[in-house]
């Protein structure tokens, strides 16, 4: 991720729309981890269970489990998507589905994207097709007009939203599979790409759509129409798509930043002053980002740590809590 030019375009397309929230509104939790890890959350669950990429030295990436204040290892690649029974769906190259402490490969599974809280989960197949995976049965689907296809978020209907493209990555479109199998794809107005991003158990879908000018905007669909957040997105990478999550509510986090009630908040503003920019204790923390939340308000995210005292650069993870869950 370009850092400065993102800000800066961030800053100049959310002019009248950025907001700042009460940075004592929220309790700051530590994601723990040993020396020389470094931690990337991807997903909060209901329960506020978190998952994502632990970085372990001469291991490797793997995805973990943080619930109950306990970070557990699990299995080897991402995890990207948990319920709150603390099933994760992950892996990267080959998809999985992590379980009651156990390790189940998806038969033909590039990628497990998220899982639901009935256990289904959704993500690319080796073949290029989207999948929705239960009880041990893969079904695979494209969309017409369209080579390949990936589903990236399910809701606890079992409705479905990812994104069809063509075998280059062009021309994406953005679609929802309903519960009856039915598929409405939800293109751009001006004929631009559109990526499907998230979809909560309303059925109100999160889309980001291009728009004049080569610029896309985080958008709801809901019976057919697109409502403009204007809240931009500055890429189309589906790797970084994983860094979006919506609840319930209507809210959402884009990596950049909080969306909720009409008012975007940077990932920054959102944490307690002494965890931005130096700290007493001589730590630089930088780079912010947050990339989930759940009904409750509870947002998960992460930071650069630079220690310039013995050159330690490491990124942390965090999740921040309501301080109305607190009293």
């Amino acid at each position: 991720m370009k850092l400065t030019k993102l800000r800066i375009s961030v800053a100049v397309a959310l002019a009248g729309l950025v907001g700042s929230a009460n940075a004592g509104s929220y309790a700051f939790q530590a994601i723990p981890m040993q020396p020389g890890e470094s931690i990337s959350p991807n997903a909060i669950a209901a329960s506020g269970a978190v998952t994502g990429s632990l970085s372990i030295p001469g291991v490797g990436a793997k995805s973990f489990l943080y619930k109950d204040s306990i970070l557990g290892v699990l299995a080897d690649g991402p995890g990207f998507g948990l319920n709150s029974q603390g099933t994760v769906a992950g892996g990267f190259g080959a998809g999985y589905v992590f379980e009651d402490g156990i390790e189940t490969p998806i038969p033909g599974a590039a990628v497990a994207w998220d899982v639901n809280e009935a256990g289904t989960v959704v993500g690319e197949a080796n073949s290029g097709g989207a999948f929705i995976y239960k009880d041990g049965i893969v079904e695979a689907f494209t969309i017409d007009g369209r080579d390949q296809a990936f589903a990236i978020d399910i809701n606890n209907a079992g409705a479905v939203v990812g994104t069809a493209h063509m075998v280059n990555g062009s021309e994406r479109l953005a679609f929802v599979r309903h519960v009856d199998g039915t598929i409405d794809t939800i293109p751009s107005p001006n004929g631009g790409i559109s990526q499907g991003a998230a979809i909560n158990d309303a059925g109100q879908v999160l889309v980001i759509v291009q728009g004049d000018g080569n610029t896309s905007t985080f958008q709801f669909w809901e019976n057919g129409v697109l409502t403009d957040t204007g809240v931009p997105w500055n890429t189309v990478l589906v790797a970084q798509t994983i860094q979006i999550q919506m609840n319930n509510l209507g809210q959402f986090v884009t990596s950049d930043g909080l969306y909720s009630e009409g008012v975007f908040t940077p990932a920054a503003d959102l944490l307690p002053p002494e965890y931005v920019g130096e700290g007493t204790d001589g730590i630089f923390r930088m780079s912010h980002k947050v990339t989930g939340i759940n009904d409750a308000g509870q947002i998960v995210g992460a930071m650069l740590e630079i220690d310039l005292s013995v050159f330690s650069f490491k990124q942390v993870g965090f999740v921040l809590t309501p301080s109305t869950l607190c009293n």
